[in-house]
């Protein structure tokens, strides 16, 4: 008798055990349906750096992010803190959306700053569409991950010169040694207003203020044969594209050759980053100096 009562409790205490863990784990299936993954490539990036992130979209509707600032940098101190990023564009639509389980790799620019513990914030709309205005639903965070100085490498670029550009109110650091000289493309790009260069590299920086984002975009493809990919450029959404430069590029002279271009809209005003393969390394470090002045 005393066996049976036994074998009874324990068959209770076990269909007791199974339905509390068939109950977690629907629970925790919900959860993860009801909520987005952001996972970066690594836990430990050096200052100015790329960081890589994957954002799954684990809703049943359709998530977007915003076109100004995908991404917030946040660091921690006593608590998490984000920087101070400069006004968004006048008009803040949604840059990228995700479909109800599709997964999405990003790629970002990691500004200089002091080493720390960080993370990503990152801003999403539920539920909207691609040529709505941006609306915040709720906010993600990804992994902490740590970012560190690189001496060597902070020493040589704040000892780099500054060109500063007052009329579109931005600044980016070049070595030292090297000049920059700007001149017009009314043959190439007509609506081009600026056309800066940084001798003796093959590194461009041109400004066009009566494009429109379609039709830049729509160049850049035709311009390169090769890969495309979002990323973050002064906490702007960018698109980098690389690979053989065409015939319908501007820069014609580098047509077969290994090029990077990256392109993103500030006020409706185009900045459009260009280099070769061979400047690359130098050109990811200028870049990630870009900012706007306030």
């Amino acid at each position: 008798m005393k066996m049976k009562n036994f074998l009874i409790i324990l068959v209770i205490a076990f269909l007791i055990i199974f339905i509390i863990v068939l109950w977690m784990g629907w629970k925790g299936y919900q959860l993860q349906k009801g909520e987005i993954s952001i996972i970066t490539d690594k836990a430990e990036y050096e200052s100015g750096g790329i960081l890589k992130v994957k954002i799954k979209n684990n809703f049943p509707k359709q998530i977007c992010f915003s076109s100004c600032y995908p991404y917030l940098l946040e660091s921690k101190n006593e608590e998490w803190e984000s920087y101070k990023y400069v006004e968004c564009q006048k008009f803040d639509g949604n840059g990228h959306c995700l479909k109800a389980g599709d997964l999405k790799a990003f790629e970002l620019t990691l500004p200089e700053v002091s080493e720390g513990l960080h993370r990503l914030a990152i801003p999403v709309c539920i539920g909207c569409k691609s040529e709505d205005t941006f609306k915040e639903d709720m906010r993600f965070y990804s992994n902490e991950f740590k970012i560190k100085e690189k001496e060597e490498k902070i020493e040589e670029i704040i000892n780099w010169k500054t060109f500063t550009n007052k009329r579109h109110k931005f600044e980016i650091k070049y070595p030292e040694s090297w000049g920059v000289e700007s001149s017009e493309l009314l043959e190439t790009c007509p609506d081009c207003t600026d056309n800066y260069k940084f001798k003796p590299s093959s590194i461009q920086i041109i400004i066009g203020e009566s494009l429109t984002w379609e039709v830049t975009k729509a160049n850049l493809e035709k311009g390169i044969e090769g890969t495309s990919e979002n990323i973050t450029v002064a906490g702007l959404l960018a698109i980098k594209r690389e690979g053989k430069a065409t015939k319908f590029s501007p820069f014609i002279q580098f047509e077969g050759k290994d090029v990077k271009e990256i392109i993103f809209m500030k006020d409706g005003i185009i900045y459009h980053f260009f280099t070769t393969k061979e400047d690359e390394e130098i050109f990811d470090q200028m870049l990630s100096t870009f900012r706007f002045l306030e």
